[in-house]
This record gives C-alpha cells, structure tokens and sequence, in this order.
C-alpha cells in the first residue's frame, strides 16, 4: 500500500481554488453582459441625444426624426441590433430617446 505523499498537498489545494474561481467566473458571466449591455445603450441614447441638442443649437428646433439626424448629422445607428424609439413633441421640446437591444428579454416577474 502507497503512502499519501504530503508533498502533494499544496498542489491539489492549488487545483482546488482554480476550479472555484472558474466556476465563480461562469456564474456570474451572465451579469457582466447585462451590465455591458445597459452600458451600451446608455451611450448609444446620450449620443442621439447629443447629435438632438446639436441640430437645435444649429437650426432652432429639434429634429423631427432619427432618420433626419442620420441624413443631416452623421448620426450611425445600427438597427439590426438596436430598436431606437424618438418622441419628438414639439420642435422646441426635448424629445424623448429609448434604446432598446432586439436581444432584451423581459425581467422574470
């Protein structure tokens, strides 16, 4: 019968903490993406917002649309990803920007 070799130890504790952090790494993967993901769309409406707030300061009066901002400002919205909604109330009144991800689940109720 084999003697247990102590020497082993510190190795195996080693392995031991390898595979936790990996598997506390999986575990919470799924949170960096939805964190990323807001992030993203966070950005994505300040600059609708910003290129807004530009063509107002130019030309007095807010865009009417997106597509407007796309055309006249440069605006690159990708819509395959994104749903993008403007409420323009008004050419004198803030519109209104939700950027939404096409992937989004709801949140479990």
């Amino acid at each position: 019968m084999k003697k247990f070799d102590v020497a082993r130890v510190p190795g195996f504790i080693m392995i031991g903490a390898i595979v936790i952090l990996i598997g506390y790494a999986v575990l919470n993967m799924d949170s960096f993406w939805v964190r990323s993901d807001t992030e993203h769309t966070q950005a994505i409406k300040d600059a609708i917002l910003r290129a807004a707030t530009h063509c107002y300061a130019l030309e007095g009066s807010y865009p009417p649309d997106l597509a407007y901002l796309e055309s006249k400002y440069g605006l690159i919205l990708d819509h395959k990803r994104f749903n993008y909604v403007y409420d323009a109330f008004g050419s004198n009144i803030r519109p209104e920007v939700e950027v939404l991800s096409w992937n989004t689940q709801p949140a479990p109720q």
